[in-house]
């Protein structure tokens, strides 16, 4: 998965409504709150271009990470 360097990120998902998620994103956490639906979403500063970043979510005792991420340009293309 790619991110797009020198621009705002923005992380979502889903858990119980009103739950507590923590976000962390190459050592910086973000704690939101779902909302009534169960939506959440995290903000973050941009990113340097850079390869290995880590994410993860973290809500009550379930973590979802994934690893070996990067920043990076982004090109959409078709034909």
């Amino acid at each position: 998965t790619v991110l797009q360097r020198e621009a705002p990120v923005t992380i979502s998902g889903t858990a119980a409504a009103g739950a507590a998620v923590d976000v962390q994103l190459e050592g910086e956490v973000r704690r939101v709150t779902a909302d009534a639906a169960g939506k959440w979403q995290a903000g973050f500063a941009p990113l340097a271009a850079k390869t290995g970043l880590q994410l993860s979510a973290t809500s009550g005792k379930v973590t979802v990470a994934a690893k070996g991420l990067a920043a990076g340009d982004v090109f959409l293309c078709s034909g």
